[in-house]
């Protein structure tokens, strides 16, 4: 049973609403389109191994998408957590390309793609430090002692070959995705003779102290906030600076109009720079009227607090909401 679901990641929408209004020419920018090409791609790695794991028997096992828990004053973050009475499973999805080979001699990684070969990082070192941080948090948070904590990769790409080192006499816990749910078993098995925990229980601590990752992206790649574009953007060419007239905004470039633009552009204020935005700050934002701005702000029906001209209004507590309103407006 998916206890947590996963969404697309609060990152990926961030760094995608500041490319929308960063210029092409600016120096972090290829940066930034090679880290969200990446998150996309660690993404759909996620996503196809969520599809293997529907078949695991769903009153035997709860599945947490993207946990964030604190521990000794440290977060971590697992990806993909399996909890079944007898043990949990964290698995760590790559979406590696090739084949992936142990070399038992230098006990490195080597990934070989269209004949070149090049070692790579170990990918059980991360899943293995989460395990040992999973393990002491179930056990200052949880009271829970003993209880197994099996690290697992997933490759994700259907076409990619994983051999295993020839000696190695255990379960090998890198595996193609397709696997994933016969390994789960298949381990979950060893530990039946073992007391059973209540995984309700253990789903329920971890939702609630769940802490999702905000990150600060202009400080995190050095970018003044004076480079980052303000204005309507025309969700059908992409133009900035829509005028409203007759309420609705125009787009100058390729004639769109729509009465919700401003919508996407608040969500990109939410995600860039904070989670409130004055009425000023908003008439900034839009290129328009004070009047307009009250308008714009209290239609959408945010929660606000303060009079007059101080007045903060918060952002919406799924900012996705916003984004997918104005999608689907189109």
């Amino acid at each position: 049973m998916n206890a947590k679901k996963r969404i697309v990641p609060l990152l990926i929408l961030q760094l995608e609403a500041l490319l929308r209004r960063l210029s092409h020419l600016h120096p972090k920018r290829k940066q930034i389109e090679d880290d969200l090409s990446m998150m996309w791609s660690g993404y759909n790695g996620e996503l196809l191994l969520d599809y293997d794991l529907r078949f695991l028997p769903y009153r035997s096992y709860q599945i947490l998408h993207d946990v964030r828990l604190q521990v000794f004053g440290k977060c971590f973050q697992i990806d993909t957590l399996v909890l079944s009475p007898y043990a949990a499973f964290i698995i760590e999805a790559k979406n590696y390309a090739g084949t992936i080979v142990f070399d038992e001699e230098s006990e490195t990684f080597i990934q070989l793609v269209r004949g070149k070969k090049k070692t790579m990082k170990d990918p059980l070192i991360q899943v293995t430090r989460q395990q040992k941080q999973l393990e002491e948090w179930l056990r200052h948070n949880a009271g829970i002692h003993g209880y197994p904590v099996i690290p697992m990769v997933a490759i994700c790409n259907p076409s990619t070959i994983v051999t295993p080192p020839k000696n190695h006499s255990q379960t090998w816990p890198i595996m193609n995705s397709i696997h994933t749910v016969d390994q789960i078993q298949q381990n979950n098995e060893l530990y039946k003779n073992r007391k059973p925990v209540d995984i309700e229980l253990i789903k329920n601590k971890i939702i609630l102290a769940d802490t999702p990752l905000e990150q600060d992206l202009l400080k995190k790649y050095s970018i003044n906030p004076s480079d980052v574009k303000l204005g309507v953007q025309c969700p059908e060419c992409g133009h900035l600076h829509m005028t409203y007239i007759r309420r609705r905004w125009d787009c100058s470039e390729c004639g769109h109009r729509s009465s919700v633009a401003h919508i996407k552009a608040l969500a990109d204020y939410f995600l860039l720079f904070k989670n409130t935005i004055t009425n000023r700050e908003c008439r900034i934002l839009l290129g328009c009227s004070e009047r307009l701005a009250y308008h714009f702000l209290s239609k959408l029906g945010l929660r606000n607090s303060g009079k007059t001209s101080g007045r903060k209004y918060y952002a919406p507590e799924n900012v996705r909401d916003f984004l997918s309103y104005v999608e689907s407006s189109k």
